[in-house]
């Protein structure tokens, strides 16, 4: 994320960076792996010195590089993120097994997560002859159902999101429902979180009864609570949806594997 600060991205969302690779194929002109190369595990030596030639070359430029767009789908690919590490050599069945219609062969990139290194997650890019096919695999999966909840940050003030966590907000609105999993987006290039989050729901129709209430409070502390305002989300399950997965068939819970068309 510190070299991406150097190269804004031409569009008009906020807080956007370009992914280390990319920024390595527009400035250094690395060329690109086509589209059915394999993939291979992240060497994060190889990213380091990838992230030292960037920086040189953009030191010795008389002028920053000016901002270039984000990279282009090729609008038929779907992209398989947050795969349970738990999953390991099984995965690539899984993957199949929740994606019926898929009909290729899978294979998985493992990735470490930044913020937990016991928490080893994979991802995998699916390439189809058109976008009509993507999309009919794609839309096979129930997708979970979000509700947006916001809250007011003080002017002045630390943002409340550092006093929440994603637990404190599944404990709170488990009981309208099945809560898969909780958000709370951070600003990429400060990691300072939003005043905002997102419930995923497994039933459609609990996110839609929280959606309609005023308010609900959440626990921040035995004598602090938080006054959140929620809302069912607007957008989700066109472009990409979260769809739960049980990590290990013991768990009484669910996990959540992330599709991503592009």
């Amino acid at each position: 994320v510190d070299i991406a600060l150097l190269f804004p991205v031409e569009s008009r969302k906020r807080f956007q960076y370009h992914p280390l690779r990319y920024i390595g194929e527009r400035v250094l002109l690395i060329a690109a792996p086509p589209e059915d190369a394999e993939p291979q595990p992240q060497d994060a030596l190889e990213m380091a010195r990838l992230a030292m030639r960037i920086a040189v070359h953009e030191t010795a430029q008389t002028a920053p590089t000016p901002a270039f767009p984000p990279r282009e789908g090729s609008g038929r690919e779907l992209l398989v993120r947050h795969i349970p590490g738990s999953w390991g050599k099984f995965a690539a069945e899984k993957i199949s097994e929740m994606l019926p219609r898929l009909g290729q062969q899978v294979t998985v990139r493992w990735l470490l997560s930044e913020t937990d290194p016991t928490d080893w997650r994979g991802e995998a890019v699916l390439f189809f002859t058109d976008g009509e096919r993507r999309d009919d695999v794609f839309k096979t999966p129930q997708g979970l159902t979000d509700v947006h909840v916001q809250w007011d940050d003080a002017p002045d003030a630390p943002p409340l999101g550092a006093f929440l966590t994603e637990q404190a907000l599944i404990e709170a609105f488990s009981s309208f429902g099945m809560v898969v999993c909780a958000r709370i987006p951070r600003k990429p290039t400060t990691q300072e979180p939003q005043s905002f989050a997102f419930i995923s729901f497994l039933y459609p129709e609990d996110a839609q009864r929280v959606g309609r209430k005023p308010s609900v409070e959440v626990q921040l502390t035995p004598t602090w609570t938080l006054e959140l305002r929620p809302r069912l989300a607007k957008f989700g399950n066109s472009t990409d949806k979260r769809v739960a997965v049980k990590a290990n068939e013991s768990d009484v819970g669910f996990d959540w594997v992330h599709l991503c068309k592009r």
